[in-house]
């Protein structure tokens, strides 16, 4: 099972700089005794102790201060005896062998003690890196001591120098504690192979905690009670393995946040995953969630609310999160897997450059999947582009994201863009279209007059025929139209009456046999309830642009699936919702389409 949780050094990293330029001046203050005590001090054994001294607690302590590494510290207390002069300190000299090797006793006893014992508490303070420090200080102090009693007034400067080395340790140290010392909770509940329920002290607000030193939890939620809040923790592994009863009494330390948000709850599925969290996220951020055999599988949020949530006895209000299966990422796409997440796995963040790759051939890229460097492109082969349709209100980019791929389709496809406002030849570009290039690649647009529908339907019955002959003659020619503003060209018949009308039913008609002889088309429009059902049921891929309109969001829920509704309703300018087997995604995304000026700068 993966980890919810590893220790982060993070922190004490942090700290290795800002704790050399603290000690930088204390070093320095030594090097200077120890160059008056000496001006060759560089080939003395007392410079280096000294500079281990300094790189000890910049260094090491911050990093290493666990049982090990204080038997190490203490092992080497013990081995410098034989490096100082022994007379006349025989007896001081003496004393301080005796107090390391206790030193290294209670090190390796620390290793055996019971986490959370008197003995193990005790251990530990007095085996901390203030003690072995101390101990260095002591060997400099006897070695200066030694040698000035024997003749050389000069070591005077070493002595000095030793104690400000070790003023520098001790200011250091005392800045670093200025952290919170752990403080004392009981795991008074398991609420899941992973989950407990514990008391934290009055104003804990952290986001990760570390047990006993060692543990790091995540804080998925924290409960009011009489007797203080209560904490709802994520364990890295199953709960026995830290506390083997319950009630139990455990140190607590508030550490650093990480990528965890939180666990995979009851109501995940193969196809969303959900849970609660305090962290702070947004509509399409990804996720992550590590599976048994290593692999990852990825999510999207489609939806955020805040709702009621208790434990026993205690209500709170929580972040409720709900993500859309993306899938695994395989050949550079997210390909859907038939798996559930184990109960309470660790749910991550993903940060934008952590899920990319490059585009599998076959598709022209429009955009990346949101919050991620993961590109996302439509299919060049109609085949497996099959039907689309564009949808979404005025001013979020439906039409310069669908001039882009008529563009990229017309390198080697016949595309026409039936346009009844004029706009594609006047702003976008693109050919006029003339009946003699029925066959040629490229971006073609007819413009529509004042009746779009009864045109439409002239020119695809046209179109129709010729692709016919074609096709009974094995030579078909591959074809690609977009009815920009369809509602205008391709009206839902229910509601309109005449001319309108029967172009619309008979256009629709046409088009159920376009697959067949090769043509293939893209419907754009705000509204489904104004487009010709019968041509919109055609449409197998979606891009999917903001939309409030109610009867359009319950359209597209029922065909994309439940749970897009937060979504569709919050999508930014140039974000939509992709979906089918046009896309280089196995499921449903939202993803940020490449703007005019992002292609730009691109080029």
């Amino acid at each position: 099972m993966a980890n919810i949780l590893t220790p982060s050094r993070s922190v004490a990293s942090a700290n290795v700089s800002r704790r050399t330029f603290i000690g930088l001046p204390f070093f320095a203050a030594f090097a200077i005794g120890c160059w008056l005590t000496s001006p060759t001090f560089w080939s003395e054994w007392w410079f280096y102790a000294g500079a281990v001294i300094y790189i000890a607690f910049v260094i090491v302590e911050p990093l290493y201060a666990g049982a090990r590494a204080r038997i190490a510290n203490s092992l080497g207390a013990v081995a410098s005896v034989w490096s100082v002069q022994h007379s006349p300190v025989e007896w001081p000299l003496a004393t301080f062998t005796v107090v390391a090797i206790a030193l290294v006793v209670v090190s390796i006893a620390l290793l055996f003690a019971p986490r959370g014992s008197l003995q193990r508490r005790v251990f530990a303070l007095l085996s901390r890196a203030s003690t072995a420090r101390g101990l260095g200080l002591m060997l400099l102090m006897l070695e200066s001591f030694g040698q000035f009693t024997s003749g050389h007034p000069e070591f005077i400067f070493l002595a000095a120098g030793s104690v400000l080395l070790y003023v520098g340790a001790v200011v250091s140290t005392l800045r670093r504690l200025r952290v919170k010392p752990p403080r004392r909770i009981s795991i008074i509940d398991v609420i899941g192979p992973r989950i407990v329920l514990a008391e934290l002290p009055a104003g804990f607000d952290g986001s990760a905690i570390t047990i006993d030193d060692s543990t790091v939890a995540k804080v998925i939620g924290i409960a009011p009670s009489k007797a203080g809040p209560m904490g709802v923790l994520a364990l890295p592994a199953r709960w026995d393995s830290i506390a083997a009863t319950y009630p139990k009494i455990v140190d607590l330390q508030a550490c650093e946040a990480n990528s965890i948000v939180g666990v995979a709850s009851p109501g995940t599925s193969v196809r969303e995953l959900k849970f609660e969290t305090r962290e702070q996220l947004e509509l399409g951020q990804v996720l992550r969630l590590a599976l048994v055999d290593g692999s990852a599988i990825y999510y999207q949020i489609s939806s955020l609310r805040l709702a009621e949530a208790s434990w026993g006895s205690s209500n709170y209000v929580t972040s409720r999160v709900r993500a859309i299966t993306l899938g695994q990422l395989k050949d550079g796409r997210l390909q859907l897997v038939a798996v559930i997440p184990a109960p309470h796995e660790a749910v991550h963040r993903v940060a934008k450059t952590q899920l990319t790759a490059p585009l599998p051939s076959g598709f022209e890229r429009i955009g990346a999947v949101k919050g991620t460097d993961l590109p996302v492109g439509i299919a060049i082969n109609p085949r497996t582009r099959g039907h689309m349709a564009v949808l979404g209100i005025s001013g979020m980019g439906k039409t310069s994201v669908v001039v882009r791929i008529c563009a990229a389709l017309g390198v080697d496809q016949h595309v026409v863009a039936l346009d009844p406002t004029g706009d594609y030849l006047r702003l976008y570009g693109g050919t006029e279209w003339e009946s003699d290039q029925e066959d040629a690649p490229g971006f073609h647009v007819q413009d529509l007059d004042e009746s779009p529908a009864g045109t439409t339907k002239l020119f695809i019955e046209s179109l129709m025929e010729r692709a016919k002959q074609q096709y009974e003659a094995g030579k078909p020619v591959q074809r690609f139209i977009c009815f920009e503003e369809a509602h205008a060209s391709l009206p839902e018949p229910v509601g309109n009456s005449g001319d309108e009308r029967a172009a619309s039913i008979e256009t629709s008609k046409m088009l159920l046999q376009a697959r067949k002889y090769g043509i293939h088309y893209l419907l754009v429009s705000q509204r489904t309830s104004a487009v010709s059902k019968s041509a919109l049921g055609q449409c197998e891929s979606f891009i999917i642009f903001r939309n409030v309109d109610e009867t359009t969001v319950s359209y597209l829920e029922a065909v994309v699936g439940r749970g897009i509704r937060d979504a569709l309703m919050s999508l930014s300018r140039f974000e939509a919702i992709c979906f089918g087997p046009a896309f280089s995604l196995d499921g449903l995304a939202i993803v940020e389409l490449d703007s005019p000026a992002e292609l730009d700068a691109k080029n």
